[in-house]
């Protein structure tokens, strides 16, 4: 049996007495170490900064306008007074990543607070300073190297991602170093001393197909970086300083750098090198898909600049490694907004600029890169615009976002930013719109990866076909990614068979061709809902010409078939800074409607809309074989509202044999055009018969044919 019986009130103070005594000896044995602060744990000083920039004072004042997010979800600790966290208590990623970006972000503000306003934060110094030291109290010493648990009852470190923390908590932890009391002082060299530790014998991971190990060697590097540079008197600081250069190299590596003489850090690179995380063109995938965001993390590498820069030691070859050849292939995906196009869905959420601003801001300072410059401008007037819906700071309204801590995420690269402003300036000058854009212009094939991207005057194409089969088509504008959605069922659109599922494309034949430099063509065969249904399908992209889609699908059995929604143009339909917002203005033959974003109303199918379609005199569509549709949806699924333009929409159920064409049809994809622009080319596209085993249609003089393994054009349009 279990006594329930309440303690006795001596029992009870006796019990609260031997908790008191507990946690003092804890206390007491980090204490018993702190000579230790004064020798092998002493910390570097940090180098003067430079005066603060305009890049510097921008990043500092969104920073500041951040803190009245923070603050009211501050918490204590029941039971510890002193101790604060932000928003979560526990000891898994959700919990302690942003609770160490957000102690980071307070660190950064106070280092230097001749800028900081009261009137701004809605708090003094004096007290987000003490919000500082006990969010700082409460993470150094519920790591496992202290022992302390947090409130799932666990500490929190040796964990896959646990390196990335412990360097945000450090790295603050080390900017508040005078006013953190000896206890805490300790606790911090035992967390980063532990973290670092793990990675002196463990090898960096290996692998590049559908889940790269990039971004963890990066993140793992920055404990030891900041083990190494913050305590060099450590007897472990020269094995920390190699093991971080170690696993530098090793975060961004093809199969063809493994052999490399190449001297890196003194050393021929094959020496270090044992992992492979990236294609041998730089393509890098992640989460079953080639990943700009992931890309994107060389800022994981670059971002150990911060750290050696502030205790004056050089920046080793090693944080380089690759970073040029990455950033050239990124700045591909990103548009002239500071945001990627997703080109092979995207299962974040869409409307990510502040990966694109963590690459291209450090890229443009430590390289002096106008281009990375330009990229960063366009960022920070994107995200300007979408701060300015809020007044405590942050960026996305709650359904904008599907990871817990995306502002916490945000926050911190504004952060880094602002230390690295204040170390190195602001770099050059950024590379002028139009001629960046001119530059970018070009077809970029990865074989590899299967994917293309083309980049026109008017227009950005992707095709992507080994990770499923999806094609994008984004007209050219400064919001572009705010228009077209990453849907992985772009154009090959989405087909329902009776008791199968409509999962991933699966292509089993493809072909991709090129000319000068700027015109693309692409054949693929792809199996739809289990085998059901093959999809033929080409695509045809030429300067002064539509993008030209040709589908044939084919039952490969007896099948009901319920639907049918191909030539699918996916579109946002947000509530975003444009206007208008939240509306979408549809304009076919029959005339024009405005299409509801996010409402309280049921989503719905505009059918039978014709042969061709605009939205918002930007976008339109013309196709042979097949009837528009418009998928009207209201409701917000995976943090974005998509709805979609359909050329080939087939409501109706009917069932068909094996080796029945169920629809062939040529849809004319026009970026960047009107209404009147978009119905003249009704009389331009048409279908021409090559054949059960082909696939072609002429838009004006130019024509299109393709089969299985071949793709082709000629003519002009």
């Amino acid at each position: 049996t279990v006594d329930l019986q309440p303690l006795s009130p001596a029992d009870q103070a006796a019990e609260e007495a031997e908790i008191a005594a507990a946690e003092e000896r804890r206390v007491g044995a980090l204490l018993a170490a702190a000579p230790l602060l004064q020798t092998e744990w002493r910390p570097v000083a940090h180098v003067p900064q430079l005066p603060a920039t305009p890049l510097a004072r921008e990043y500092y004042q969104r920073l500041l306008r951040y803190v009245r997010y923070f603050t009211p979800q501050m918490k204590d600790v029941p039971g510890r007074p002193g101790w604060r966290f932000h928003k979560i208590d526990h000891s898994q990623e959700h919990a302690v990543r942003q609770n160490a970006t957000t102690a980071l972000c307070f660190a950064t503000l106070l280092f230097d607070e001749s800028a900081y306003d009261a009137a701004v934060t809605g708090i003094s110094a004096d007290d987000l300073r003490a919000e500082a030291v006990a969010l700082v109290r409460y993470l150094t010493m519920t790591h496992v190297a202290n022992g302390w648990a947090t409130g799932d009852g666990r500490s929190w470190g040796d964990h896959w991602q646990s390196a990335l923390w412990a360097r945000s908590v450090g790295h603050a932890a080390w900017l508040l170093w005078p006013h953190l009391p000896p206890e805490v002082q300790v606790a911090t060299a035992k967390m980063v001393t532990h973290e670092a530790d793990r990675f002196l014998t463990r090898p960096p991971d290996s692998g590049y197909v559908s889940d790269t190990k990039a971004e963890e060697n990066a993140w793992n590097s920055q404990i030891m970086v900041l083990a190494g540079c913050v305590f060099p008197n450590h007897p472990r600081a020269a094995e920390w300083r190699e093991r971080a250069i170690v696993y530098q190299m090793n975060s961004f590596v093809r199969t063809a750098d493994l052999e490399s003489d190449a001297i890196v850090d003194g050393r021929p690179a094959r020496d270090r090198l044992s992992a492979v995380t990236l294609h041998d063109d730089y393509s890098l995938e992640n989460h079953d898909r080639v990943h700009p965001d992931y890309l994107g993390c060389i800022y994981l590498l670059l971002d150990n600049a911060l750290l050696y820069d502030a205790t004056g030691q050089p920046l080793p070859d090693a944080t380089r490694y690759n970073v040029s050849q990455c950033w050239r292939l990124a700045q591909w995906m990103y548009s002239s907004n500071g945001s990627a196009y997703y080109l092979n869905g995207q299962d974040w959420w869409p409307h990510r600029h502040d990966t694109p601003l963590g690459v291209a801001g450090t890229y443009a300072v430590l390289y002096g890169d106008p281009d990375a410059a330009r990229v960063t401008r366009g960022a920070l007037a994107a995200t300007a615009r979408l701060h300015a819906r809020f007044d405590n700071g942050r960026m996305w309204a709650p359904q904008e976002f599907n990871y817990p801590n995306a502002e916490e995420e945000l926050a911190v690269r504004y952060a880094h930013q602002y230390l690295l402003q204040r170390l190195r300036g602001d770099g050059p000058a950024p590379t002028d719109l139009n001629e960046w854009r001119a530059a970018r212009r070009g077809v970029l094939v990865s074989e590899p990866a299967g994917y293309f991207l083309q980049r026109l005057s008017d227009r950005t194409v992707s095709f992507s076909w080994r990770n499923g089969a999806m094609v994008l088509v984004w007209p050219l504008a400064d919001d572009d990614t705010w228009f077209t959605a990453p849907s992985e069922r772009g154009l090959v659109g989405r087909i329902s068979v009776a008791g199968e599922t409509d999962g991933r494309p699966v292509v089993t034949n493809s072909f991709v061709a090129t000319r000068n430099d700027r015109e693309v063509g692409v054949s693929v065969t792809i199996e739809r809902c289990g085998g059901a249904v093959r999809q033929e399908v080409a695509l045809v992209s030429v300067p002064g010409a539509p993008v030209l889609y040709l589908e044939r699908l084919v039952a490969t059995r007896d099948l009901t078939l319920d639907s049918v929604a191909t030539g699918w143009l996916p579109i946002f339909n947000e509530p975003l800074p444009v206007s208008p917002p939240n509306e979408r203005r549809l304009v076919t033959a029959a005339g024009e409607q405005q299409i509801t974003g996010a409402q309280q109303a049921p989503d719905t199918w505009l059918a039978g809309l014709g042969t061709w379609a605009n939205v918002d005199q930007r976008y339109g569509a013309v196709v042979v074989g097949g009837s528009m549709g418009y998928w009207d949806n209201n409701t917000w699924r995976g943090s974005r509202l998509e709805e979609a333009l359909v050329a080939n929409y087939r409501p109706d159920s009917a069932d068909y044999t094996a080796g029945q064409v169920i629809s062939q049809v040529a849809v004319a994809v026009l970026p960047s055009v009107t209404a009147e622009q978009t119905a003249a080319g009704v009389e331009q596209l048409t279908w021409i018969d090559d054949g059960p085993d082909a696939l072609a249609a002429r838009w004006g003089g130019l024509t299109v044919r393709a089969a299985p393994g071949a793709v082709s054009w000629e003519g002009q349009p």
